[in-house]
């Protein structure tokens, strides 16, 4: 019995002494990654060093690991490793490590592009070392075949200073620790899956390619990985198996993630300064459930909505709810003590409450959900002085407004799968003051602007329904007031507005006034006019109809109609930077007056028939190329 066991207890050393010579000749030579990095273009392993005492005990250091599949290149790397491998479990081509401590890990992971998708301009994403995206020679064509792929299973992984995770363009670095309970992975596109994880990191900073997202973040996650198989896997497919929770608290610099929200329509929100936030986001298979709920304030926050400009103090709220079995997921970004300006910074509007609410169903860690909304509400707020919006009016009509105050409200839904935009504007005008070369108007006006529909591809807008209303209007000339209390309404009919390249309007009108009087005073023609038709034309209750188009700084009014008892205007007008050009015909009964004017040049013709005026009105219209 003790020659059995002596001899045992030989063996047994002998085993041992052979193990430690192979396994740290393994570890501490050449000999090593020659036999594991056959084929590195598919995986590498690389070590600084180690070293084994007990069999399937491996404490390694400097460990790195590359590997690339069909979709995607990572790159693992580690201060140091302490393992346990099954050995038994190697030649049958199964990896099994279990309690695995690992100190200073960072990791890398980009999706393997196809030289059709490489073209043009590749976002900001981890270089992995000794790969090319995308690869010169693709692995699959330098090793054709394969016998039975590797099946890697790792069990109970622990990790301190978790110092890198950099995937595509998402950056994040800190100090981190964590725990996994298994990652079990098949190569060649087999099925991978993780479970039981939790990561912390304090301190962390968060990045969107070249950009700082946040920063000095403590950020708690607890994803878990279905299985899902990774041949040809894009990151957005493996999203849609990730669950789990991730609770954050933190310093947002840059609002860019939420940008991507907005990829593709005219929002975008940037913050002067830090932004305060605490989130707890809540996703099962890759989608935001109920309950997730985030929370931000900044002082600077700055919108750009269109060409407007909106700054102020703001409050971000998030939350998740269910909805006809849906989850809805709704951003409320309320500002306070706003300003919204234009493009050239001129402050039109000063007030408190202006609200942007987006919504979106079954949100995705890796889109921004379906049928996605934006409604934009602005409250009724101050104007201070109108003269701001004579940037509005186009130079040509030789229009200014001199002074006045106002009130303005509105509110836009946009739809970022249709890509369309609807709402309205309501704007009240007091105490404005006006003028046109010699004659000054004075009054009220309130403008209601429809946008039934506008497509935010095109440009293109529909703003039939728009109505303009004059009220307690004073009209004088030279200091002489012509009329007082008077009303006038335009309504606009079937009428599109077109922001690409240049604004342009098109479309129909429909004017009321209350007499003609400002209508003569701004047409100037009464100077020519016999003083018993001065005032005959002194008419009330009027209604009118013309056709408008605006278009690089010229108006022009075309088929002008206006019928009042037994009087007829007829006239065409083009307002231009250069000055105004028209023709207008008045008829009383039989008796008929012309009037052409072009450039300093006018004509007057006494007329019993109309077809000289239609004679020159179609030259006159030729000559302006007008339809």
């Amino acid at each position: 019995m003790r020659t059995f066991i002596t001899r045992f207890v030989v063996i047994a050393f002998g085993i041992e002494l052979l193990y430690l010579i192979l396994i740290n000749i393994f570890l501490n030579t050449s000999i090593g990654p020659l036999i594991v990095n056959q084929k590195p273009e598919k995986f590498q392993l690389q070590w600084s060093g180690g070293w084994s005492v007990i069999p399937g005990h491996i404490i390694a250091e400097g460990v790195k690991i590359r590997a690339q599949t069909q979709g995607m290149q990572w790159y693992l790397q580690a201060d140091k490793s302490d393992l346990w491998i099954k050995l038994w479990q190697l030649p049958v081509k199964h990896f099994v490590a279990s309690s695995i401590n690992a100190r200073g890990l960072s990791l890398f992971a980009r999706q393997r592009l196809s030289s059709a998708s490489a073209n043009g301009q590749i976002p900001l994403t981890p270089e992995i070392p000794g790969l090319s995206n995308p690869p010169q020679i693709s692995p699959e064509q330098l090793y054709p075949s394969e016998g039975e792929p590797w099946r890697i299973t790792l069990e109970g992984i622990s990790f301190k200073q978790l110092g890198e995770i950099w995937v595509q363009q998402l950056r994040l670095t800190g100090e981190g620790n964590g725990r996994i309970g298994l990652i079990s992975a098949v190569t060649r596109g087999g099925t991978n899956a993780l479970q039981d994880a939790e990561f912390e990191f304090s301190g962390a900073t968060l990045q969107l390619g070249d950009q700082t997202i946040a920063s000095q973040m403590q950020l708690e996650m607890q994803p878990t990985l279905d299985p899902v198989v990774a041949r040809g896997t894009s990151f957005e497919h493996i999203a849609e198996h990730v669950s789990g929770s991730v609770s954050l608290a933190g310093r947002i610099n840059n609002l860019g993630l939420l940008n991507t929200l907005y990829h593709g329509m005219p929002l975008r929100v940037n913050n002067n300064g830090e932004i305060n936030m605490t989130a707890t986001l809540d996703f099962k298979h890759g989608r935001l459930t109920p309950g997730s709920k985030l929370l931000a304030s900044a002082d600077k926050l700055t919108m750009n909505y269109l060409h407007y400009t909106v700054k102020g103090k703001g409050i971000l709220r998030g939350e998740v709810s269910s909805q006809n079995s849906n989850a809805l997921t709704s951003l409320t970004l309320v500002f306070d003590d706003f300003t919204l300006a234009d493009d050239a910074n001129a402050p039109y509007l000063r007030d408190r409450g202006f609200e942007l609410v987006t919504s979106a169903r079954d949100v995705g860690l890796a889109d921004s959900g379906r049928h996605l909304k934006i409604v934009a509400t602005l409250p009724e707020s101050f104007i201070p002085d109108v003269t701001h919006y004579n940037d509005y009016i186009p130079s040509g009509l030789g229009v200014v407004l001199e002074q006045g105050s106002g009130r303005l409200l509105s509110q836009f839904e946009l739809s970022k799968d249709e890509k369309t935009i609807a709402g309205e504007i309501k704007l009240a005008l007091t105490d404005v003051v006006a003028k046109y070369q010699t004659v000054t108007v004075s009054g009220h006006v309130d403008v209601h602007t429809v946008v039934k529909s506008g497509d935010l591809k095109t440009g293109h807008y529909d703003a039939a329904g728009t109505r303009f209303e004059f009220s307690d209007i004073t009209v004088s000339k030279g200091g002489m007031e012509i009329t007082s209390d008077w009303w006038g309404k335009i309504t606009l009919g079937k009428t599109k507005l077109d922001f690409k390249p240049v604004p342009q309007l098109n479309g129909g009108i429909v004017l009321r006034m209350s007499d003609s009087q400002p209508l003569l005073a701004i047409f100037e023609e009464q100077k020519d006019l016999p003083a018993w038709i001065k005032d005959e034309l002194k008419l009330d209750n009027l209604e009118a109809e013309a056709s408008l188009e605006l278009s690089n700084r010229v108006l022009n009014v075309t088929d002008f109609t206006l019928n009042s008892g037994k009087w007829t205007i007829l006239g065409d007008l083009v307002i231009k930077p250069g000055g105004r050009e028209g023709i207008l015909y008045i008829k009383h009964g039989n008796l008929g007056l012309a009037i052409v004017r072009r450039g300093e040049q006018k004509k007057v013709k006494l007329l019993y028939e109309q077809e000289w005026f239609d004679k020159n009105r179609e030259e006159f219209r030729a000559a302006q190329g007008l339809k």
